[in-house]
């Protein structure tokens, strides 16, 4: 007969002081885990909405001789003032990405719909009155775009079929020469294409890196005294001039300074090269001057996109895509501001 075996005595208390101990700092450590994330989660989230929702701050000069107005406002969500071009009449044509509008705006500033796209971005007018349009398939961050013509009539269609055949990404910018050649900026590509008048696409111009850092071609304005296309490079902090006199594009840098977020250029007629770019929530407006150097003028524009010279006038238009690329609501009135430079 076996010796039945003895219970194991139940842990006393003391025994089980540990493993409580354990538990407990391993629930505290946890929670105080948690607490982190989430707070960091809120604060980021938190600090997106401030800035956004924030009151939209008026453009402030900086430099003798500058006056800003607003041109024209559109009071509506999601508008996205993101192309500028000249109407023929002392006007402007003006893209909304959000709304899919391209309107016409008289001198005064009363504005009409002059055409219905999907979601219109840069836009460039050539001879005759005919404009190039990039138009993407929504006024989303992901999204992708192409090219199309606008003919006074109104009539539409697409454009430099080999060059559509790659779908433009966003921010991807125009500019027309004096033969009427249009070039097409291709940020994701580091890359410009040339359309010819009568549509045919080709790759022109390759931009190289610096330092191991990809070009990232954004903004682009063709320079009639130069007889040269300027490209602004947020992705280097350059900017470059090509001159179009013949054979392979050769680049010149007129200004380099690493991070510089360059966005868009413009050139007025006596030659004078102006710049936007953006510092975090801030627009920057900017003159490159002879000895080139770059000089601020004024700031606290929401996120320019286009910039138009006339005479002694700017044209900039104030996008707010931030609020688009962070999928947080931002609120109304965009503009085109008018800058006088005396």
């Amino acid at each position: 007969m076996s010796t039945p075996k003895p219970k194991r005595a139940a842990p006393a208390d003391d025994e089980r002081a540990p493993l409580r101990k354990r538990l407990l700092y391993f629930a505290i450590f946890a929670l105080i885990i948690l607490a982190i994330v989430g707070g960091t989660v809120f604060l980021v989230w938190n600090d997106i909405q401030t800035r956004l929702q924030a009151p939209v701050r008026e453009p402030a000069a900086h430099a003798e001789g500058i006056s800003i107005s607003t041109f024209v406002a559109y009071d509506v969500k999601r508008a996205f003032p993101t192309g500028l071009a000249e109407d023929g009449n002392g006007g402007l044509i003006v893209t909304l990405l959000g709304t899919g509008a391209v309107d016409r705006v008289s001198a005064d500033g009363q504005t009409a719909n002059f055409q219905q796209l999907t979601a219109p971005g840069a836009i460039a007018r050539g001879p005759g009155g005919v404009l190039y349009v990039i138009d993407y398939q929504a006024a989303d961050s992901r999204t992708f775009g192409q090219l199309k013509r606008i003919t006074p009539d109104g009539q539409v269609s697409y454009f430099g079929d080999a060059l559509n055949e790659g779908k433009l990404p966003l921010f991807a910018q125009l500019a027309v020469d004096g033969a009427g050649n249009l070039y097409v900026s291709h940020p994701d590509a580091a890359s410009v294409w040339r359309v010819t008048p009568d549509g045919v696409a080709a790759l022109w111009w390759s931009v190289p890196p610096v330092g191991g850092v990809a070009g990232q071609p954004i903004g682009l304005a063709y320079a009639a005294q130069r007889n040269a296309l300027l490209v602004a490079d947020p992705g280097t902090g350059s900017i470059y001039s090509l001159s179009l006199a013949g054979g392979a594009p050769v680049a010149e840098t007129l200004y380099r300074q690493a991070g510089l977020d360059l966005r868009t250029l413009a050139v007025d007629a006596a030659g004078v090269v102006y710049t936007a770019y953006w510092t975090a929530d801030n627009g920057v407006l900017s003159r490159l001057e002879p000895d080139g150097t770059l000089v601020t003028l004024a700031d606290q524009f929401r996120a320019p996109m286009a910039i138009l010279a006339r005479d002694t006038e700017l044209f900039i238009a104030n996008s707010g895509l931030p609020a688009m690329l962070t999928g947080v609501s931002d609120d109304p009135p965009f503009t085109v501001s008018r800058v006088q430079v005396d």
